[in-house]
């Protein structure tokens, strides 16, 4: 936690645990980083419930490629600069825009300026998966063919 979780490697099999407010005494005082978790979504969408990874974030940057700004206008931090991480896709193509702003010299990003990139490559659906304030950018796998449809069909995986 703090100036210890910045900048570390993800290894194979680790995953990100981000959280404020309360929720943070509660992971804090019940696990440590090494720790060996076991995490369970259960979600009334099957196709949730096998995905390989999952990411989460504020909410919808875009929809139908316009800002959806009623989305995003209630929350206090939205107009703040803080770096940002954005996935947008349209039918061909998957987009991701990470932004820092801790750097000297670099300010991060608006929720609003977070909604151009995408609009200026015409996608049409595009989230920000950053609320927390930090950005968290890893490559999951080699470079593998984008597909048409979003969420991608994916294969029965146990977790």
């Amino acid at each position: 936690t703090g100036t210890a979780s910045v900048n570390n490697g993800i290894p194979a099999g680790g995953m990100v645990l981000s959280a404020t407010g309360t929720p943070v005494a509660t992971l804090t005082g019940k696990a440590a980083v090494g720790n060996r978790l076991r995490i369970r979504f259960a979600t009334t969408t099957v196709s949730y419930n096998n995905a390989d990874m999952a990411i989460t974030g504020t909410g919808w940057l875009l929809k139908n490629g316009l800002p959806n700004t009623s989305n995003w206008a209630g929350y206090t931090f939205n107009s703040e600069r803080h770096p940002r991480t954005v996935l947008a896709w349209n039918a061909t193509h998957l987009f991701l825009f990470v932004c820092d702003g801790r750097c000297y010299g670099i300010v991060g990003m608006t929720f609003h300026t977070s909604s151009s990139p995408p609009t200026a490559t015409s996608t049409a659906r595009g989230r920000t998966t950053s609320a927390s304030r930090c950005s968290t950018y890893f490559p999951a796998r080699r470079p593998t063919p984008i597909r048409p449809t979003w969420p991608p069909a994916l294969a029965s995986t146990p977790i």
